[in-house]
């Protein structure tokens, strides 16, 4: 409830305010300029990125001399899932700032551009800068680890976070689709069981037993022509072949569930080393 009056509250204010700055133009004051930022500030912090992404757009349409609001504007873009949009209004190149080039490769990679975005820290000269190249190298081996890759660990060893993200990598847990789908041949729902899906498994094999059973007393009672029993069989081929390629299936999401944990594990680390 509180979190409902406090979002409330910061959407009434933001549109008090929009019809405070609604004549705003390009010859603003200084002190109209820095009332802006105060406010876009106040969204951001407040986690409003909806709303900050226009403000901060604001603020970079009336002072495009400013290019500290470009940072701000890429992040909460970042934030807010609107990087692509926001990102195709700037054109990178070896003059931006490299706070702001690490910001963009940031974004790139919350929109899965991995390799686009080792591309641009290392065709920037992030990695030899005395500042920002330690941070470019973490950001290097956080993305490789996103990618599947287990770089050496070399300069990087000092750093924990990053390190133990590597070790939940390489000792993620993970289920055979092979194996699953050998189970559930040999005991319906036993591979969904495998996969630590029990309600499913448990499901599938008691509808192919109930099916299968239902089958074979009409086979017994009636014979070959009993048309019961090749309809309880047909369900229960069915629902065999299903269990099978659901256990696939279901071992393949197990996967890529838990590659999903750490990977927002390691987008947060990334997200860290905002500059």
């Amino acid at each position: 409830m509180n979190k409902i009056i406090k979002s409330i509250f910061v959407v009434g204010l933001y549109f008090s305010f929009g019809i405070l700055i609604a004549e705003a133009q390009v010859d603003s004051t200084h002190k109209d300029e820095e009332q802006l930022y105060r406010f876009a500030r106040f969204l951001k912090t407040e986690k409003e990125y909806k709303f900050a992404v226009e403000e901060f757009e604001r603020l970079n349409y009336l002072y495009p001399n400013n290019i500290n609001y470009i940072k701000d504007l890429l992040y909460c873009s970042r934030q807010n899932g609107e990087f692509n949009r926001i990102a195709s209004q700037f054109k990178i190149d070896n003059n931006t700032p490299k706070d702001i080039i690490f910001e963009y490769a940031l974004g790139m990679v919350g929109v899965e551009k991995n390799n686009d975005a080792i591309q641009l820290i290392t065709s920037n000269g992030i990695l030899k800068d005395e500042k920002y190249g330690p941070n470019g190298g973490k950001f290097i081996y956080a993305v490789d680890l996103l990618n599947g890759k287990f770089p050496e660990d070399n300069h990087l060893i000092s750093d924990q976070k990053l390190l133990s993200l590597k070790v939940e990598y390489i000792n993620m847990p993970t289920k055979s689709p092979v194996k699953a789908g050998i189970l559930s041949t040999m005991l319906p729902g036993s591979g969904r069981v495998y996969t630590n899906d029990w309600k499913n498994g448990l499901l599938g094999f008691l509808f192919i037993a109930g099916t299968g059973w239902q089958s074979y007393s009409r086979f017994k009672k009636s014979g070959i022509s009993s048309v019961g029993g090749w309809i309880y069989g047909g369900l229960s081929v069915g629902f065999y072949l299903g269990n099978i390629y659901g256990s696939v299936v279901s071992a393949k999401k197990y996967n890529r569930s838990q590659k999903k944990r750490i990977d927002e594990k390691t987008h947060r680390y990334l997200s860290g080393l905002s500059m």
